[in-house]
């Protein structure tokens, strides 16, 4: 640059002075020579003037290739940073780039005009760059040790996790957490009871129940993922060499003693003391999981059918079932996986075992009787696509038909049970989610008629809560600042004709949960039907004959 500087000054000068003719001066050879030089003045002025508008023409040329590839250098390193480069990699993709803009007086005219520019150095872009890759190791390293924990905490295998997406330990590290929640739950339960003295109130054997709660939940979960994690290393349940894992039942069996000793320990810190009856009824509640676990594995179905489930998480939950402190639900898991290895089952309720397989997958222990709680588990279910891309494999959608099947279309007091535990409601809100690919599309009839099924049964309930609901009441924060409100469904609401849903007649009105439950399940109903391909029209004629019959 200094170069064209230098020759743009010169030929200015030189462009710029005017040769003179001398003339007259009494010397017919001086004034030729004079002349001679006036023309020569001439021809150099000329030459200087083109060779100037030349060079500012390279000066400008020049200008704007130094302009576009300082912009081209500093986008080069902005993007350095998104594309999650490390200092090394960084230095060689620069080298490569300024290589291709020219020679090393213009590759440094670049990086000086590039850090004027952006007031930052490539120096300092490097230090960041590897400042952002330590993190990302430290990130990825800390992600891996707690999907590892996650997965203990859930009960499931704790081999591989490295070699998982982010994605799918970030899900382990999720399911563990929500584990360690339910435990901290249980612990608090526990705590509370002592606490205000309700623990020592209880009889004998609500005590024995109220300390074997919280710890066989940890018990069983934590053998359930020593199991998982050791049938994996094996090559699974249906390994030929099963010596391994009946040597890590007994060893389990023997640790049950050392357990008992920390649970002494740790009542005695909350200041109760551990019976030698309650002692025992874990030693007896541990020993069971384990003696049924061993003569499971011993049965050839069991660990054939185990054998056969494509999906790895499905098998785990199952394994999670099999090692529950409580017996219905080990029955539960060992009947369902029966079932999916092709076995004939007869006198079964194949229904309640759904519900409690699908509860497994968040990691919930389900009361038999708890049925909203059952209900809200079978969601896992519905809601658990195992793809990547975020998809359901052909078992899966087979085993959410299955579960509609058996919870929803089974006797009237399944689906009482069903549909009280807001099971249909799961269904429709996962529909909904995954615009229906969580069925196959040979199953959407079955399904859409399902939905237009419970649905008018399901919409005439919720309609009639609604219209039935308290006519006025309390409404504001403490007891002083409450006043009565007009709730009066019927006076307040009237229906959409293109939606269905209850709609405000005019003005502020106070709109109870009776009628937002309502209109939820009239709205989420109609667009999973959309998304299975049913009679949406008929279902909308079917819901207002509901409604004139309810008002």
């Amino acid at each position: 640059m200094a170069e064209f500087t230098k020759d743009i000054q010169t030929l200015t000068q030189q462009a710029g002075s005017s040769p003179q003719l001398q003339t007259n001066t009494g010397s017919l050879a001086t004034d030729v020579i004079s002349a001679a030089s006036f023309g020569l003045g001439l021809y150099r002025q000329n030459k200087a003037a083109t060779a100037l508008a030349g060079a500012k023409k390279q000066q400008v040329e020049y200008q704007t290739r130094l302009d576009e590839a300082t912009l081209a250098y500093g986008d080069m390193q902005a993007s350095m940073a998104s594309q999650e480069q490390n200092g090394a990699a960084a230095r060689a993709k620069r080298g490569k780039f300024l290589k291709g803009l020219g020679d090393a007086s213009f590759q440094t005219q670049v990086i000086a005009a590039s850090n004027k520019l952006t007031g930052t150095t490539f120096t300092e872009t490097e230090s960041n760059l590897n400042k952002a890759e330590v993190q990302r190791q430290e990130d990825a390293a800390n992600l891996v040790t707690s999907a590892r924990a996650g997965a203990i905490s859930s009960g499931q295998s704790a081999v591989g996790i490295e070699n998982m997406s982010p994605e799918q330990q970030q899900e382990l590290r999720v399911q563990g957490e929500i584990a360690d929640s339910e435990r901290k739950v249980r612990a608090a339960t526990l705590s509370n009871q002592i606490q205000s003295g309700t623990y020592n109130k209880m009889t004998d054997a609500k005590k024995t129940a109220a300390y074997l709660s919280p710890v066989m939940a940890d018990y069983s979960l934590t053998l359930s993922s020593k199991l998982n994690t050791k049938a994996e290393e094996l090559g699974g349940f249906n390994s030929v060499d099963k010596a391994p894992l009946f040597e890590l039942i007994t060893n389990e069996r023997t640790s049950l003693d050392a357990q008992v000793r920390q649970h002494v320990e740790t009542a005695a810190s909350l200041g109760i003391t551990l019976t030698l009856e309650q002692q025992n009824a874990f030693r007896t509640a541990g020993n069971a999981v384990l003696d049924s676990f061993e003569g499971l594995m011993g049965e050839e179905a069991v660990t054939k059918a185990l054998g056969l489930l494509p999906d790895k998480m499905l098998m785990q939950n199952i394994v999670k079932g099999m090692t529950s402190s409580d017996g219905k639900t080990r029955d539960a898991s060992l009947a369902i996986l029966l079932k999916l290895g092709g076995n004939e089952l007869g006198g079964v309720d194949i229904a309640a075992g759904y519900g409690i397989l699908a509860g497994l997958a968040k990691g919930e222990a389900i009361d038999e009787d708890d049925v909203p709680n059952a209900g809200k588990l079978t969601n896992a279910a519905f809601t658990a696509p195992a793809n990547t891309d975020g998809t359901f494999t052909p078992e899966q959608q087979t085993f959410n038909k299955d579960i509609v099947e058996n919870t929803l279309q089974g006797t009237p007091t399944q689906v009482k049970k069903a549909v009280k535990g807001n099971v249909y409601k799961s269904l429709i809100n996962s529909i909904v989610q995954f615009k229906g690919k969580n069925f196959a599309v040979e199953d959407h009839a079955s399904t859409a008629a399902a939905i237009v099924e419970l649905g008018a049964r399901v919409i005439a309930s919720a309609s009639a809560q609604a219209y039935n609901a308290p006519k006025s009441r309390l409404v504001g924060g403490t007891s002083r600042d409450r006043q009565a409100v007009n709730t009066d469904t019927s006076k307040n609401f009237t229906l959409d004709e293109k939606t269905l849903e209850l709609v405000p007649v005019g003005g502020f009105v106070y709109m109870t949960d009776e009628v937002k439950n309502y209109n939820n399940y009239v709205r989420d109903s109609i667009k999973a039907l959309e998304f299975v391909g049913g009679d949406v029209e008929a279902y909308k004629m079917d819901i207002a004959n509901s409604i004139l019959v309810v008002r």
